[in-house]
């Protein structure tokens, strides 16, 4: 199993590995520290995630409540289709979609 973990590979880009669920979203939140500037997109890969529950549906719904909030945009690239599964059954394909 790949270890949980958030990378920053360029300005503004990070990728997120291992499982992002409840025992990991915690540590996540708090190894990120992502800043978000107004009129900037930042991207989160989630190609190395190996599996997102709804705690992780959460945290990705409150990174992108702190990027409007800062006037910026979060896009969410390589989703894995259960994420997206996730997203449907939740109703919030329209707030977090994969734009890639």
């Amino acid at each position: 199993m790949t270890a949980t973990g958030v990378e920053r590979v360029a300005p503004r880009q990070y990728r997120l590995t291992g499982p992002i669920t409840f025992a990991t979203v915690t540590k996540l939140y708090d190894d990120a520290a992502l800043e978000f500037e107004p009129g900037q997109t930042l991207e989160l890969d989630l190609g190395a995630a190996a599996r997102v529950d709804s705690a992780g549906v959460a945290l990705l719904v409150e990174w992108a409540r702190m990027a409007a909030s800062a006037g910026a945009r979060l896009r969410i690239s390589s989703m894995p289709i259960q994420l997206e599964r996730l997203i449907q059954v939740t109703g919030l394909e329209g707030f977090l979609s994969d734009t890639t």
